[in-house]
């Protein structure tokens, strides 16, 4: 099968994911991988075309670049795809505007999916410490337009596909369109029982922001104990570090062979991302058989189950404190592994759904 992706993103969780779909796409199958971006990784990405899009300078290059130049560029490059008779077609997100531009000239096309991890969620969400600070509110007018643009291009698609069942209900209520999950990386296993011996060290994942909720992490953690806040820069770094800097250790912008070490050692991760649409990393660590303690919001339900490969807890709720102090005061304790990381499991899902989606009627 010939295949086509197309990527607008920067570093991150998503172009990882996008790695690793793509290097077992390949496997039985052509693809090549069209984007306005650089190849990151040419052992992956071997048949790449990118297009070139002129540099910004200030905020408003960057408004007519999103509201004019990408269109054009968007609509050539569409016209390109589309010659090329595909027999599937995968847009992914774009990180100017989410939903990306090309989806206005593919997105209806019966081939073509779209993956999308997350919603545009500094304006449907306080994402940040500051987000009420008169600079932040400020940005967020200024680039109302392209809240509107990624509104518009995701209307403009038939076939979704989220990561979660509670990505699927955020899409329903913002977007106004259906779609389907396929988890990334995920798959149910036979459960199995190991012993578990904690030591008396706390680590959370993520990068240095609000959404990550290492805040929660730090308050929760048990006194007398070291917390790690493993993650790379983001917005909230400065008020992170600078407010809980006494409390916790932060380790920056870490290697992977780093984080793979830290995610290999028997301490309690902590799992309180707000409202996270799927966490890879917390996929990762209950995979690994490690035990994890979080909120029970967002996506996170879907891959810990509460009281077999870890604990989940609501807001505002003293069950964190009870549960590490129980924990504390013993050597051993029973946890239960119940999902293994599979990208040849989500690889084969996608195609299973591509082949019911691309014979049926749009919504």
């Amino acid at each position: 099968m010939n295949i086509c992706i197309f990527h607008n993103l920067k570093q991150g969780g998503a172009i990882s994911y996008l790695l690793k779909l793509t290097a077992q796409l390949q496997i039985n199958n052509t693809v090549d991988v069209y984007s306005f971006q650089n190849n990151t990784n040419k052992k992956i990405f071997k048949n790449y075309y990118k297009t070139k899009i002129r540099k910004t300078k200030n905020i408003i290059e960057h408004l007519i670049q999103i509201n004019f130049e990408m269109y054009a560029k968007s609509k050539k490059l569409s016209k390109k795809i589309l010659n090329k008779k595909y027999d599937l077609i995968i847009v992914n997100n774009d990180h100017l505007v989410q939903s990306p531009h090309i989806l206005k000239y593919l997105g209806k096309e019966n081939n073509c999916v779209f993956i999308s991890h997350e919603t545009k969620r500094e304006f449907y969400e306080k994402t940040t410490y500051d987000h009420n600070n008169i600079k932040k509110i400020l940005s967020r007018l200024i680039r109302i337009s392209t809240k509107y643009i990624d509104l518009k291009n995701c209307k403009n698609t038939k076939n979704i596909i989220t990561n979660s069942q509670y990505s699927k209900y955020v899409f329903r209520k913002i977007y106004k369109k259906n779609s389907y999950v396929v988890y990334p990386g995920l798959n149910r296993k036979k459960i199995s029982k190991n012993k578990y011996t904690p030591n008396n060290t706390y680590i959370s994942f993520g990068a240095l922001s609000k959404l990550k909720g290492h805040d929660l992490s730090i308050k929760y953690k048990p006194t007398n104990s070291k917390m790690y806040i493993v993650g790379n820069n983001n917005n909230d770094k400065n008020y992170l570090v600078n407010k809980y800097n006494n409390e916790a250790i932060f380790s920056i912008d870490i290697s992977e062979s780093e984080k793979e070490k830290t995610m290999s050692s028997n301490s309690i991760f902590f799992a309180n991302q707000r409202n996270e649409p799927f966490g890879i990393s917390t996929l990762e660590l209950t995979s690994k058989g490690r035990f994890v303690i979080g909120l029970n919001s967002g996506g996170t339900p879907e891959i810990v189950d509460s009281g077999i490969n870890g604990i989940l807890y609501p807001k505002d709720n003293n069950i964190p404190n009870k549960v590490l102090k129980y924990i504390t005061k013993i050597n051993e304790f029973n946890l239960y592994k119940n999902k293994e990381i599979s990208w040849k499991k989500t690889t084969e899902n996608l195609l299973r759904l591509y082949n019911f989606l691309k014979n049926e009627p749009a919504y």
